[in-house]
């Protein structure tokens, strides 16, 4: 939260997050599925899908993103993409043993 209060709120692009409650719905929007949208936030015409790579405590440690131009990078790319990061990162996290719910679960 302290981190968020902090920043300095500058509109780049028309789909800039330009306030902390729009940051904070984005948030909890990545945590529910996964992975992150960069739709021309910063530059209008790059796009940005991203993964999350955790660690064996279960500590955010790096990401994996795939970055191309709105043009290369469509909806139906997009969700390609993003199932491609996502178990690009799982496989990089379970190589820094990290283990997912379901892997605790069949222990």
């Amino acid at each position: 939260q302290s981190i968020i209060e902090g920043l300095v709120w500058e509109q780049a692009t028309p789909t800039t997050i330009t306030h902390p409650q729009q940051l904070h719905e984005e948030l909890a929007r990545i945590r529910r599925q996964g992975w992150s949208y960069d739709n021309g936030e910063d530059y209008a015409d790059v796009r940005c899908v991203a993964a999350p790579v955790f660690n064996a405590n279960n500590e955010l440690t790096a990401a994996i993103s795939v970055v191309g131009t709105r043009l290369q990078i469509n909806e139906e790319y997009r969700d390609y993409l993003a199932g491609k990061a996502i178990a690009c990162a799982r496989d990089i996290s379970r190589l820094l043993g990290w283990k997912s719910p379901f892997d605790l679960q069949a222990s």
